[in-house]
């Protein structure tokens, strides 16, 4: 390599190690499309077996989010990349639209690990049912498989239920060789509970399955998971949303001897902790390694320090060679008097029994204490939940004590006590995810004004609409605005109808539009002798695909008739609410032009479209698109496209 200062480097000056760091970093397909061919020793290092074994085909913005490969890469890793390595890949991951293209057309003789990513429960319902290539992969070859489906219609905090279980079911079924499954739903980034018990007829039963990870509604979910089902189960990782009384009859006292390595997780309180939790850990005798992330509520007790967790749970496991915990203990003490031990008794708890490297902390006082527990560099992810309220000075110490975090989750509806603030301004440098689903209208005033807290990098934003329309005075006030002039992303907690001024306070809005819960969903309509299906995504994308009713065929194109066809008609630009209807814009990139589609959202079960042509009208002051006259062009008397609800629900006429 050439270090002479007269000489600019560029990156073939650069060693292989170096070049090496910088393709880990990027997305595998941005990689494959710019550097294969460029030269020999491009070739080889990405054309190296133990960079290509792990083949990962999925796209991730720089927020994280999923997108789709678009054609003239995918072009060119089906012709020109994958007939050179296909007998090289050990593991693929890849998205709903290259799935055929990647996994249908090519075989992979020693693949044994998947990750199937964003798919619409449908969509993969048919790939496990069809006579697909996934389901002999699953039945001949695959060991380890990572499923995520996305659901659209779902809110963050509601179950899942609808065709999870069937999918799940179906997987073990077919899945032969099946060791490792990872298997989650997702509805706006945010996971979604899977309920199994309440659900008798699914049958979700394994004879291979040795390792599964997955987030279920309730306990009795956990047992039901460990009653046998699986009976070569030896590691169980669970996130659960909430931890109450078991309702089932599932014995809770038999040995799991099988199972060696054992995480559970819930964030939600619990005063189920010694009633459920502490008789399931009592069974697993033969444990190597236990995870538990808990909140606990202990009512007349103490705090769990060493002492408890010795003589509770790790006494009972004398294989245990690796225990990793964050539990958080609240104390309601109303009959009986109780000495709440200080932070110093807590440590001391740990040390005699032997564990020197435990940290706790003992708060009486959250306002005045926080600082106290030092920086945690490493912490991404935050969540506060109090009845006491949370005052300006805490997120003070917060955005201190916890300098790189990305993503604050906020639960509290006691209103601030002492809202003339200190002169402090907060600064979270990195957050980019802020949750305030559940908070009083002071949290909102607290984060997205201003004056109180500066948030230079916020992305995604969850709320309340009647709590963000308060805020921000109906989208007109200053002072909300510079906090949410990068939010890429709001999710809005119940239906409401936006004004013409949300987008405006809102400009970073992903494609500029975001449907709200009248209009997500899937829908069927009956259109020029198709039967066709439309899903209705969250961040405006609406997907359609059209069957021929009278062969039964798969799905087929009907050129120039299908409605909002992303490939087609390129994004949503525009979303405004006009007095009865919604009026979109979507821009076809490869025209370059506009068209105008007018949803009317009849009841909870019809929507009703019509459309412009696509056209170029532009305004003659300002020589750009006038989207007032192009959905003008509409005729009021042009037929409408009705579509109808799959997921319809009886309403009083």
């Amino acid at each position: 390599m050439n270090t002479s200062p007269n000489k600019d480097i560029n990156i073939f000056d650069l060693p292989n190690e170096i070049l090496v760091t910088i393709f880990n970093k990027l997305n595998m397909i941005d990689a494959l499309y710019s550097l294969v061919d460029v030269n020999e020793r491009f070739n080889r290092l990405v054309f190296d077996r133990r960079y290509i074994h792990n083949l990962d085909l999925t796209v991730k913005s720089s927020s994280n989010r999923m997108s789709s490969i678009n054609n003239q890469m995918l072009d060119k890793v089906c012709e020109k990349i994958l007939p050179r390595i296909y007998h090289q890949v050990n593991k693929l991951a890849v998205e709903p639209y290259s799935i055929e293209r990647l996994l249908f057309t090519t075989g992979y003789p020693q693949l044994d690990s998947l990750s199937l990513i964003n798919f619409q429960k449908e969509t993969f319902y048919k790939y496990l049912t069809g006579n697909t290539m996934l389901r002999f992969l699953l039945m001949d070859q695959i060991k380890h498989l990572v499923v995520e489906i996305k659901d659209e219609t779902t809110t963050a905090t509601g179950l899942s239920y609808k065709n999870t279980l069937d999918i799940l079911s179906l997987i073990l079924f077919s899945s032969k060789r099946l060791t490792h499954l990872i298997f989650s739903e997702w509805s706006s980034e945010e996971p979604l509970a899977i309920s199994i018990f309440n659900h008798p007829t699914a049958s979700c039963v394994s004879s291979t399955l040795t390792r599964l990870e997955i987030y279920i509604d309730t306990f009795d979910d956990c047992l039901y998971l460990l009653d046998g089902r699986f009976e070569c189960l030896t590691t169980l990782i669970v996130n659960i949303l909430k931890i109450s009384i078991s309702k089932s009859n599932i014995d809770n006292t038999k040995k799991l001897t099988k199972l060696k390595h054992f995480s559970l997780i819930s964030i939600c309180y619990t005063i189920f902790y010694e009633k459920q939790i502490i008789p399931l850990l009592h069974r697993m005798t033969n444990l190597e390694e236990l995870t538990l992330l808990l909140s606990i509520l202990r009512v007349d007790s103490n705090y769990v320090d060493g002492v408890h967790l010795y003589d509770e749970i790790l006494i009972h496991m004398p294989r245990l060679n690796k225990f990793t915990f964050s539990i958080v203990s609240q104390t309601v003490n109303k009959n009986i008097k109780i000495d709440l031990p200080s932070n110093d008794n807590i440590q001391s708890s740990f040390i005699e029994r032997g564990y020197n490297q435990v940290g706790s902390y003992a708060d009486f006082n959250s306002t005045t204490n926080v600082g106290r527990c030092g920086i945690f560099n490493k912490v991404r992810c935050l969540f506060m939940n109090d009845t006491s309220s949370f005052e300006h000075e805490l997120f003070a110490l917060v955005s201190q004590a916890f300098p790189y975090l990305e993503k604050l989750y906020v639960y509290n509806f006691q209103a601030q006590k002492n809202k003339q603030h200190s002169s402090t301004l907060i600064v979270f440098s990195h957050l980019v995810k802020l949750i305030l689903s559940a908070v009083h209208v002071d949290y909102a005033e607290q984060f997205l004004f201003e004056k109180n807290t500066r948030l230079p990098r916020l992305l995604e934003l969850t709320i309340e609409y009647e709590t963000l329309a308060i805020v921000t005075n109906n989208f007109t006030n200053d002072a909300a605005r510079l906090n949410c002039v990068n939010l890429q992303n709001i999710h809005i907690e119940g239906s409401f109808v936006r004004p013409e001024s949300f987008h405006h306070y809102f400009p970073l809005l992903i494609g500029g539009c975001t449907f709200d819960r009248p209009l997500l969903g899937e829908f069927y309509s009956y259109e020029n002798g198709l039967e066709t299906h439309t899903s209705l995504k969250e961040n405006g994308v609406v997907d359609r695909r059209s069957y021929r009713r009278e062969s039964g065929a798969g799905a087929t194109r009907k050129d120039g008739g299908d409605l909002l066809v992303t490939q087609d008609l390129g994004h949503c630009y525009q979303l405004t609410v006009r007095q009865n209807y919604y009026e979109l814009i979507y821009r076809d990139e490869d025209k370059s032009c506009f068209q105008c589609y007018q949803m009317f959202n009849r009841t909870k079960n019809v929507i009703q479209i019509r459309k412009s042509s696509c056209g170029e009208t532009t305004s003659l002051s300002t020589n750009q698109m006038n989207f007032d006259d192009l959905c003008r062009t509409i005729d009021e008397k042009s037929e409408f496209i009705t579509l109808f609800s799959k997921s319809y629900s009886a309403e009083v006429c």
